[in-house]
């Protein structure tokens, strides 16, 4: 917990703790993983480190109906350029960044041109992970709210592109972690619409 908000999954309401074969498909720095119980399939478009799949959140390489649980803390991010990459928790190899650099901008450092770009790519992947994943599989979503302020960052109308896919169970929102911003952490549960 960092200023009362949950920075990792064990720190969620008992209700929200994931079971079965778990997945995270935007598995960055593996923060979320840190001091749990819980050995979940690392997926990550940019960073190739040791036991971690290399894929496309919007084209995984599983069989459908393989996954219990999906955990996804996705780019939230609306800039014009990529966002500098700034921590240190990850080894991120040169050729990776270069191509995060070239891409269309989503990935763990990423960050979307514009806001339709945001909500394609959330759409996208909304669908593929209902395909990965079991008839009654969860799905937590982690978002920032950035709606009443002036970051260029998603807010709460952009997870209406999970609808199509995921019904909302249950959303937890609390005030940023961190002092320069003023935007909300949203942790939402999703439960998959068959």
């Amino acid at each position: 917990m960092r200023n009362g908000a949950p920075t990792r999954i064990a720190e969620l309401p008992p209700s929200w703790h994931p079971s079965g074969l778990i997945l995270d498909p935007y598995a960055g720095s593996q923060c979320w993983w840190q001091k749990s119980r819980w050995e979940p399939i690392l997926v990550d478009k940019y960073v190739p480190m040791p036991g971690r799949v290399l894929a496309d959140c919007i084209q995984l390489p599983f069989e459908d109906s393989t996954f219990d649980w999906v955990c996804a803390d996705p780019p939230h991010w609306i800039r014009r350029s990529p966002l500098k990459r700034t921590s240190n928790f990850v080894n991120a190899t040169a050729s990776a960044w270069d191509l995060h650099a070239t891409d269309r901008s989503h990935g763990y450092f990423g960050a979307y041109p514009d806001r339709s770009s945001l909500r394609h790519e959330w759409s996208g992947v909304a669908r593929e992970l209902h395909r990965v994943t079991k008839t009654g599989a969860h799905l937590i979503w982690k978002s920032i709210d950035g709606a009443k302020t002036r970051a260029q960052c998603c807010n709460a109308d952009d997870l209406l592109c999970l609808v199509d896919w995921w019904t909302m169970i249950d959303c937890l929102s609390f005030k940023s972690c961190v002092s320069w911003s003023t935007a909300s952490t949203i942790w939402s549960l999703w439960v998959r619409d068959d």
